[in-house]
């Protein structure tokens, strides 16, 4: 059975990052003073400014609420800035002092008015309509390193669904001041989606605001724990990766006892698997589509579709089956696809009636056959950690396999932490060794991804091409996320003339 699924075309754009940008005294003291304030006023439209972004990677809705809930100035009727809004305050000729990669660590300058101070691509507030007028499912976001914009997907949990918020008020309207409401007893009888929406909130007034975060936190907690009841939603999986970061963050802890930790390893777990599939979903789109510096390469596309629907990336798993079912892809079981279509349409609605059309020219003992390959998807992850394939190495790697890979690939480093989880639950020390694995992880994926990925294209290692531009490229991305190592080894290569 062959099917014809949706194409998906993603067009990320990469921050041309600088290292240790140098700026002016005057500069400085402008971005200082933005900074004191807490904002700047736009002379030439009267908008008022947040004098930085959020800080962090966040989905639209959550820029969108981040903005909504933001207590600064003793105003709280601020929005998330529109496109237009956003290209009114870019300016080639500034370069107001920022920051960039993955801890914010790495020191830049953007293009923007005001010396606001910029950590990343920044959203907009409106989403993109289809030819009906619909919403599409697409925000503009805008770049100040290039001064553009561009579409990225809002649905959650997608990597290149993840920018910065930047806020604006009109400074002429009367403020809103209030925080988000609590202990509401309408939140219980909200439906899922919007129950986590709320949680939403509560997280970003925390993070806004740290006066008030242990409050917001304990509120966003409930709703996460309460969620954790509605098995099969997509909100109970959300859930628990929210937890995960809490767990991670020293927020909450589900106690201390064996049964306990086995349960915060397992939260933390899911949410440094999320987002490490993120990137290396982002990585299988970088090769299918190609860039500047990158050739298309259908096989490397493969390997890393194929390691985040591992890490149960629904569009991943989408892709996946897919690529099975138009044979550019190993079916093991013979039904492959239909497991795989299974697992991504417990996240993903729209896949559900490709499972339908697939099963309703099945017979009995086919339907059976495909259960069991869907089965035993579901003891790999139970045994293994992850909805690792057939022909993933990491499936079933010795131990004397999980050595020979490098300590900072983080697909090793998930690995080996898995195998670990249970003994840790009954072993303090190994515990928080564990628990650390998982945070470096998630806090360094971007860069230690790329990093493995430009080692492996230089030296040809483990099933991934040699080539030296490609190398430099992948170690190019880890840099510019800020991986000190893979400064380093750019730095050598340029003393190393190519053979």
């Amino acid at each position: 059975m062959k099917w014809q699924a949706k194409s998906v075309l993603v067009l990320l754009l990469i921050v041309a990052l600088t290292a240790g940008a140098q700026s002016s005294p005057q500069d400085t003291s402008l971005a200082q003073e933005t900074q004191a304030r807490g904002y700047w006023i736009d002379p030439s439209t009267g908008l008022m400014w947040a004098g930085k972004d959020n800080g962090k990677d966040v989905s639209w809705r959550q820029a969108t609420k981040y903005c909504r809930n933001l207590p600064l100035a003793g105003f709280s009727d601020w929005r998330l800035a529109g496109i237009d809004e956003l290209q009114g305050i870019y300016d080639k000729s500034v370069r107001a002092l920022g920051r960039a990669g993955m801890h914010d660590d790495v020191s830049t300058t953007w293009h923007v008015k005001g010396n606001i101070f910029l950590t990343g691509d920044e959203w907009g507030s409106a989403q993109r309509s289809d030819d009906r007028g619909h919403p599409s499912g697409y925000a503009w976001y805008f770049d100040f390193n290039e001064g553009r914009s561009n579409e990225e997907p809002t649905g959650f949990p997608y990597s290149f669904s993840f920018m910065r918020a930047l806020c604006v008020r009109n400074s002429g309207e009367k403020p809103r001041l209030d925080y988000p409401k609590m202990n509401v007893s309408s939140d219980k009888d909200l439906p899922p989606g919007d129950l986590f929406e709320q949680a939403e909130v509560y997280k970003a007034t925390a993070e806004a605001d740290p006066s008030v975060a242990q409050i917001y936190n304990q509120k966003a907690l409930a709703i996460y724990l309460s969620l954790l009841k509605m098995n099969g939603l997509p909100e109970a999986r959300r859930a628990q990766m929210e937890l995960g970061n809490f767990v991670i963050d020293g927020i909450y802890s589900a106690g201390d006892d064996p049964k306990a930790r086995a349960l915060n390893l397992e939260w933390a777990r899911i949410i440094a698997q999320e987002l490490l599939g993120q990137e290396e979903l982002k990585i299988a789109v970088d090769y299918r589509i190609g860039r500047e510096d990158l050739s298309i390469d259908q096989a490397m596309w493969l390997r890393f579709c194929k390691r985040a629907a591992a890490y149960n990336i629904d569009l991943a798993q989408h892709s996946y089956a897919e690529a099975i079912n138009n044979a550019a892809a190993k079916d093991f079981s013979g039904h492959d696809a239909i497991a795989w279509t299974r697992l991504a349409g417990e996240k993903r609605s729209g896949d559900l009636p490709l499972l339908k059309a697939f099963t309703s020219f099945m017979t009995a003992q086919q339907i059976e056959q495909a259960n069991a390959a869907y089965k035993a998807l579901a003891d790999t992850r139970k045994r293994a950690g992850a909805y690792y394939p057939a022909d993933d190495p990491l499936r079933s790697p010795s131990p004397a396999d999980l050595d020979a890979l490098p300590k900072d690939d983080p697909d090793a480093q998930l690995r080996r932490a898995f195998d670990l989880e249970k003994a840790a639950a009954g072993d303090a020390e190994l515990y928080v060794r564990v628990l650390h694995i998982y945070r470096t992880i998630r806090n360094r994926r971007k860069m230690d991804i790329r990093y493995a990925l430009g080692l492996y294209s230089l030296d040809g290692k483990f099933g991934v091409p040699k080539n030296r531009e490609i190398a430099e490229y992948w170690l190019r991305e880890a840099a510019n996320e800020g991986s000190k190592p893979a400064q380093n080894r750019l730095a050598d290569l340029a003393s190393q003339p190519a053979k």
